[in-house]
């Protein structure tokens, strides 16, 4: 599927929202920030047997990275599954994903679009962008273009760089609304700012050519060579385009830009 392949099931341990933890689970969070899983294991099983979600979560995330217990995406998802129970949203995301990826459980879009459901209404902005991903493309939900566009405004909004980008293609395209250079270039920008290879392409071949921005042939340089250093093809290709036409203290100014650019931190929680 489009899109979803590349999100990863995560990978770190989340600490929750509450601001009460108990001294056995912050000894197992510094233990496991040091690598000594074999403590922090120690200190969460007894939390997560007794119900605790937080631990349950990082047990699911220990179990599926194999660290300090054998890799078991089983086991990842039967953890996750009863932090899941208790509403825990990271979990709900978690098992989503499982679904989609048909790893660990069945292959199942509907049931990966009821997770995801969840998770999302409870404002996790990854869980927003992917159940839009989901609408997109009509699995296990209707295609619903302007039910996509709601998720992906909601988790654009948090900062959520993918949700930005498929926003600056859904108002390239007037897919779902009418086409919109202005607004599609606007939202590749915030996406392009975070670091998102595809939209710094997008972004640079519109200040080339002028669409949706003013043109501006070192914005233009800029943002396709910060693509093109990810290694993004179409920008590899728009640059030697570029380069052939734009005159030398054009490019100096560009790659001054690029070497200051650093990317803006997401306002993602």
């Amino acid at each position: 599927m489009i899109g979803l392949a590349r999100l990863a099931l995560a990978a770190l341990v989340v600490l929750g929202t509450s601001t009460a933890w108990s001294a056995d689970f912050v000894a197992g969070w510094q233990a496991y920030r040091d690598g000594d899983f074999g403590t922090a294991l120690a200190q969460w099983r007894p939390l997560a047997e007794s119900g605790d979600a937080r631990a349950q979560y990082n047990l699911g995330v220990m179990h599926h990275d194999g660290r300090g217990v054998p890799r078991s995406r089983a086991e990842a998802m039967a953890w996750w599954t009863k932090a899941a129970a208790q509403g825990m949203a990271e979990a709900q995301h978690n098992i989503a994903l499982t679904h989609i990826a048909g790893d660990g459980a069945p292959q199942d879009f509907a049931e990966a679009a009821r997770w995801l459901a969840h998770a999302a209404a409870q404002g996790l902005a990854r869980s927003q962008y992917s159940l839009g991903k989901l609408h997109i493309d009509g699995l296990g939900v209707p295609a619903d273009a302007s039910r996509a566009i709601d998720l992906f405004r909601a988790a654009a909004g948090q900062g959520d760089a993918r949700a930005q980008y498929n926003l600056g293609k859904i108002y390239r395209d007037g897919q779902g609304m009418p086409a919109d250079d202005r607004q599609s270039a606007e939202w590749f920008r915030r996406a392009a700012e975070q670091g998102h290879s595809q939209a710094q392409g997008h972004l640079g071949l519109r200040y080339a050519e002028g669409r949706g921005v003013a043109r501006d042939d070192v914005q233009g340089l800029m943002w396709t060579t910060l693509a093109a250093n990810q290694g993004n093809p179409a920008a590899i290709e728009n640059k030697r385009v570029l380069l052939r036409r734009l005159s030398p203290d054009t490019v100096t100014r560009a790659n001054k830009l690029v070497e200051a650019w650093r990317p803006k931190p997401s306002a993602q929680p």
